[in-house]
Order: C-alpha cells, then sequence, then structure tokens
C-alpha cells in the first residue's frame, strides 16, 4: 500500500510546482494527480527545476514569453503530448513519472546522434526502472512493467 507519510497531496503539488494556467484545467488536475504518486522528494525536485508543459488538446496554439514565464528559473522542462490525458491512470502516472525521471537522474537533453544509441537507450530503461520504482506502492508491478517499452530492449 501507499506510503503517504512520504507523499504530497494533489493539491500540494498544485501549490508547490505553481503552474500559473500554463497547461488547461483537465490537463493540470490530472498531471497533479500524476505527480502525487512520487516520492515528496522527487516533487520538490520538479518544483524547483523543471516545468511540466503539455500540447492544447483543443488544437489551438500558445505562445509564451521567457520574459513573464517561470520557465526561465528551471533548469529544464517535460512536454507531454495532449493524447496522455485520454489514457488510463497508470499510463499517465508512468508517463509523467517516467520524464521526471529523466530529469531526476540528471540525464541530458541529447539526440542519439550526440550521445549514442547505446546512451540513449541506457538512458530509456534507467527512467522507466525508477517509475516502476516510484509507482509500484500504486499501482500492480506487471501492469507498469508492460507500461516500459524500453525494459524489453535490455
Amino acid at each position: 500500500m501507499r506510503n503517504k507519510a512520504n507523499k504530497y497531496s494533489p493539491e500540494r503539488v498544485w501549490d508547490a510546482l505553481d503552474m500559473g494556467g500554463m497547461n488547461t484545467p483537465n490537463v493540470e488536475c490530472l498531471m497533479t494527480k500524476a505527480l502525487a504518486l512520487l516520492p515528496e522528494e522527487v516533487v520538490d525536485f520538479v518544483a524547483k527545476n523543471v516545468a511540466i508543459l503539455s500540447e492544447s488538446d483543443s488544437g489551438s496554439g500558445a505562445y509564451w514569453s521567457f520574459e513573464h514565464f517561470f520557465l526561465k528559473k528551471k533548469k529544464g522542462f517535460v512536454l507531454l503530448n495532449a493524447d496522455l490525458w485520454k489514457k488510463s491512470k497508470e499510463q499517465i502516472a508512468f508517463t509523467v513519472a517516467h520524464e521526471v525521471a529523466h530529469a531526476y537522474l540528471g540525464h541530458n537533453a541529447a539526440t542519439y546522434e550526440e550521445v549514442g544509441e547505446k546512451i540513449s537507450l541506457e538512458n530509456e530503461i534507467e527512467a522507466d526502472k525508477q517509475a516502476i520504482k516510484w509507482l509500484s506502492d500504486e499501482f500492480d508491478s506487471k501492469k507498469l512493467l508492460k507500461l516500459a517499452s524500453y525494459l524489453g530492449k535490455c
């Protein structure tokens, strides 16, 4: 069972992230619920270092200026596909955890050509393993392994 002592509630995640309406309300709700499944120190890391953004699901675009955008205070960002929010709770949580794991583990955003396919695959496998570790108290491990698309390539 989930250890609630070291987890934020979705409301506390919302306050910690201070997303300021950068995503649609539905996306921000699902995103904060997914992040609330992660350990408190991970949410703290994300709040300080990472902006999480999602593509618009309305088909319209968006523009943010770095002069007033909180991203300038962050070390990086995670961009999530709008289709993610139509998937299962497990898929949303795993995808968010996997992408956050890249930042938390210090992976860079280099392309395969820049770091080589072996290093890129190792980073993906490491992110899958970390996501499973973080979420294993909340979801069935077999379901998480099915979502871990890179672990089958070891």
